[in-house]
């Protein structure tokens, strides 16, 4: 009976000792790895979502400043109503 033998009850104890520590380490080391990961993520997010808005507030800055300089190009437009415009300039 090799079950029975000391052996490999000694083979048995030996390799217990030694996956325990090393299935703690790689534990711990998953940990940390997930851990990090996550957080360089969420760092890499905030970066993108504040060049996003950059580019968005520029985009709006643009438009904006177009139509300003339209709306002082025709200077008609300060006396005019909505309604006039619409039936003036043909938009529906």
């Amino acid at each position: 009976m090799f079950i029975n033998s000391l052996k490999f009850r000694l083979t048995l104890i030996f390799l217990l000792v030694a996956l325990v520590p090393l299935l703690a380490l790689a534990a711990f080391q998953l940990d940390q790895f997930v851990s990090e990961v996550t957080e360089n993520i969420t760092s890499q997010e905030i970066e993108i979502a504040g060049t996003n808005a950059e580019i968005i507030d520029s985009w709006v800055n643009s438009k904006l400043m177009q139509l300003v300089s339209l709306y002082e190009s025709y200077p008609d437009f300060n006396n005019m109503e909505p309604s006039e415009g619409y039936r003036e300039y043909h938009i529906p």
